[in-house]
C-alpha cells in the first residue's frame, strides 16, 4: 500500500508539473510569421550566416520544470531573416550586405503567477546577437539581445504557442531596428 501511494504521488507530481511520458516536451517551430514593416532601403544582396546555430535540437532543463527541447530553430531564423532582409533589400546589382545571426542560449524558468489546471508555467528566453554590415563593412545595425517570449507556456502537452511566440518577437525587435537604421548606398 505504501509503494503504492508513493507511485501515485510521483505520478501526481509529474502530471502537475506537465511533464510528459519522456520527460521532455519538443517544439517544432514552423516558418515564422512576425509582424514587421518594411520597405526597400537599399539595392544589393544580403549574405546571412547562420552557421552559430546548430542543425541539432535545442533544449532548456532547469532544475524545477520539465525539459523544453526546440527542433528546426536554424530553419525558422533562416526563413524569418531570410523573408525579412528581402524586404529592405532590393535584388541588384553590387556587394553584399552581411547579416550575422547567432542564437546564445535557449532557456526557460518559472512564470511569476499560476498557470492552469495547476501546472507551473514558465517563460522561454533566447539570448542573440545579430549584425547587418554594408558591402563596405560599416553597421547598419548591431543587438546583442535577450528576449523574453511574450506569451508563457500554460500547457505542457502544447508549448508550441510560447515558443513561435518568441521567435517571432526575436525576429520583430530585428526588424524594428533595421527599419529606424541608415542605410548607406555604397
Amino acid at each position: 500500500m505504501i509503494h503504492m501511494s508513493r507511485i501515485s504521488a510521483v505520478l501526481l507530481a509529474a502530471w502537475a508539473l506537465g511533464a510528459t511520458a519522456c520527460g521532455a516536451s519538443t517544439v517544432t517551430v514552423p516558418k515564422p510569421t512576425p509582424s514587421v514593416t518594411v520597405s526597400k532601403k537599399a539595392t544589393g544582396s544580403v549574405k546571412l550566416d547562420l552557421d552559430s546555430i546548430t542543425t541539432k535540437t535545442v533544449c532548456s532543463k532547469p532544475k524545477d520544470l520539465p525539459e523544453l527541447c526546440v527542433a528546426r530553430f536554424r530553419g525558422a531564423f533562416e526563413e524569418g531573416l531570410q523573408e525579412m532582409l528581402a524586404g529592405f533589400v532590393e535584388a541588384g546589382q553590387g556587394n553584399a550586405y552581411q547579416a550575422t545571426f547567432k542564437l546564445l542560449e535557449f532557456t526557460h524558468a518559472p512564470a511569476s503567477g499560476d498557470a492552469q489546471a495547476g501546472a507551473q508555467a514558465a517563460t522561454v528566453a533566447l539570448a542573440w546577437r545579430f549584425t547587418l554590415n554594408d558591402p563596405s563593412g560599416r553597421p547598419v545595425a548591431a543587438l546583442d539581445e535577450r528576449t523574453e517570449g511574450p506569451t508563457p507556456v500554460t500547457d505542457w502537452s502544447n508549448p508550441d504557442p510560447a515558443v513561435v511566440a518568441l521567435v517571432n518577437a526575436v525576429l520583430e525587435k530585428i526588424g524594428t531596428v533595421l527599419g529606424a537604421a541608415s542605410w548607406s548606398s555604397p
